[in-house]
């Protein structure tokens, strides 16, 4: 038999919503993109602190910047060491492809060409990080080289992936066209099992192309680092934008 609730119960009540963040920050991805929304959204802090004569000339506010800025170097490393496994899941996935392809063949070649990219991003951008931080023996100039290749591998997956969506899209349209053309007399329940399903996927498809839309400007320009074509702001509201999305489908992941 359970033992009755203390005293403190009543103060203590569960929480859903503590639950719910447990489980999102339990996840490799959760941390990650909760990181990542604090990194790039302080570069918008910075800006409007700059951009605000009081602010600017403000003591305090100006120790809050640096802290912010002092928080952000560990967050950042945090978020390389997070993506220390990053090949398991595209070789996970390489091997899932291969042997459930898609009936779409467009869908199945764009795919081995986007894990073709990650398996090339992720080695380059672990060999650059711990060349920079002394734990593998390179030369600068060579960490550099590879970090900037382990970018534009990444920028290529992005551009990959706007076909890939594209494709989807063209699918997604067909289905539509289907579930239109369906009659009640076919399973009102199933028509509606369907519909939902629809408005589902369609959902996740705007997701994942605003998302890909914040990283393509942003991987582009770190891949021409030489022509600073965006400016810290801009970074900053590219990233926080791709942040918060990420993180809203992390959560609705671990619902």
């Amino acid at each position: 038999m359970p033992s009755p609730p203390t005293i403190f119960a009543s103060i203590l009540r569960p929480s859903p919503t503590l639950d719910h963040s447990v489980r999102l920050l339990s996840t490799v991805s959760g941390t990650d993109k909760v990181l990542m929304t604090v990194i790039y959204a302080s570069k918008l802090v910075a800006f409007f602190v700059n951009r605000n004569p009081a602010l600017s000339r403000n003591p305090q506010a100006l120790e809050v910047l640096r802290s912010l800025e002092n928080l952000c170097t560990p967050l950042s490393d945090v978020r390389y060491v997070l993506r220390y496994y990053g090949l398991l899941p595209m070789i996970q996935y390489s091997i899932y492809l291969e042997n459930n392809p898609p009936s779409n063949r467009r869908l199945l070649h764009l795919g081995r060409l986007q894990n073709i990219c990650m398996f090339f991003y992720f080695p380059l951008e672990h060999a650059a990080w711990l060349g920079e931080k002394g734990v593998i023996k390179m030369d600068p100039s060579t960490a550099a080289q590879c970090s900037l290749l382990s970018v534009r591998f990444w920028a290529l997956y992005v551009i990959l992936y706007f076909f890939h969506l594209a494709e989807e899209w063209r699918v997604l349209r067909a289905r539509q066209r289907q579930l239109a053309a369906r009659k009640s007399d076919q399973g009102p329940e199933e028509v509606e099992k369907a519909r939902v399903k629809m408005r589902g996927d369609v959902t996740a498809w705007q997701m994942n192309f605003a998302i890909n839309a914040c990283f393509l400007p942003l991987t582009i320009h770190w891949s021409r680092p030489e022509l600073s074509l965006l400016t810290d702001v801009q970074v900053g509201a590219l990233g926080t934008g791709a942040a918060v999305l990420q993180l809203l489908k992390a959560w609705g992941a671990t619902a």
